[in-house]
């Protein structure tokens, strides 16, 4: 098994170990994202206020 295969046998693993779904990881993506983005909005609030 090549390196590559090696990594996503254990990021599989990993998730199936800790209850999270490979569906739930995906979700945190534009979640985090909509956060980053909703945190810097009230910097730029309180900057113009």
């Amino acid at each position: 098994m090549n390196n590559k295969g090696l990594f996503t046998a254990k990021i599989k693993k990993d998730l199936s170990e800790s209850g999270i779904n490979l569906r739930m990881a995906l979700l945190f993506i534009p979640v985090g994202f909509l956060t980053y983005l909703f945190h810097e909005f009230g910097h730029w609030i309180a900057g113009e206020y």
